[in-house]
């Protein structure tokens, strides 16, 4: 399972940022968070920036896998749907629900997602 966002964890940072000149004040090593945007997915995705694309609904997940973002940020409603589909069709992309605690861990391990992203580290809020 991936954990993203734990402090108990080193992991990379997550930047939020809504168009690419952001990203031009991030480190090499940062996580760009994103709202489904194709235009911007391409551009962070040709420069072979690691990002999390937050989706709304399943065809916007499937363009996210399709664009090759690295991870798709899905609301738990429809995150077991989600799932199903990139184990389905294979999908290169991961699948992350955003969690604002660690107990929430063992529901989303049970449900087989591929990872969660701690909220207490972006600066916006995730639904």
């Amino acid at each position: 399972m991936i954990v993203l966002g734990d402090e108990k964890i080193d992991t990379k940072s997550i930047v939020y940022s809504s168009n690419f000149q952001d990203v031009k004040n991030s480190s090499p090593n940062d996580i760009i968070k994103l709202n489904y945007d194709v235009g911007y997915l391409k551009q962070l995705v040709s420069n072979d920036i690691e990002c999390i694309v937050q989706v709304e609904n399943i065809q916007d997940l499937i363009y996210a896998n399709i664009l090759k973002a690295t991870y798709i940020l899905v609301h738990k409603n429809i995150a077991k749907q989600a799932q199903n589909i990139a184990d389905d069709y294979m999908f290169d992309s991961k699948i992350l629900v955003a969690i604002s605690s660690k107990e929430e861990i063992e529901k989303i391990a049970y449900d087989a997602i591929d990872g969660v992203l701690f909220i207490k580290d972006i600066a916006t809020s995730l639904v």
